[in-house]
């Protein structure tokens, strides 16, 4: 669960420089809060509008958003050696909820896909097995990070 009320207390270890990464991370974390509600906000919409949400060039650039922002940004932490300063464990969370909400705007596709051919086992199917395979992905980095998060904090009883 995602800590609401970070402080910079909360990592006493840290240098200056690891304390204003902890800080970009408390705002990513904000952030994808944000990016949470207008994916609920953007299903909800969809589901209730008797028109195709997609047939603006506006609400589909919304959508492209809200599923490639949340998982670069993933990426981005994970990966760049300026987030390196703080521990996996520390940024391990943010990860995974990133992906987590790349993979629920993903999922509103099958939504939308059912919402509008009822009938068309093959989209459903499809637009449906997608985000699952998505799903299994960060299933399977959560166990590598976790993994990862261990063995970066060493062994409490050697």
């Amino acid at each position: 669960m995602m800590k609401q009320n970070m402080t910079f207390s909360d990592y006493p270890e840290l240098n200056d420089k690891a304390i204003a990464t902890a800080a970009s991370l408390q705002k990513w974390q904000h952030f994808l809060l944000i990016g949470l509600g207008a994916v609920i906000t953007y299903a909800i919409l969809g589901t209730s509008t008797p028109d195709n949400l997609f047939d603006t060039f506006s609400s589909v650039l919304l959508w492209l958003l809200l599923l490639l922002a949340p998982a670069v940004g993933g990426i981005v932490i994970l990966k760049f050696p300026a987030w390196q300063s703080l521990a996996l464990s520390q940024r391990k969370e943010t990860i995974l909820y990133s992906f987590g909400l790349s993979l629920l705007t993903l999922s509103t596709v099958a939504l939308f896909g059912y919402r509008l051919n009822p009938y068309d086992v093959g989209y459903i199917l499809v637009s449906s097995l997608v985000p699952l395979g998505y799903g299994l992905f960060i299933l399977r980095l959560y166990f590598r990070l976790s993994q990862q998060a261990e063995a970066e904090e060493g062994d409490l009883f050697p």
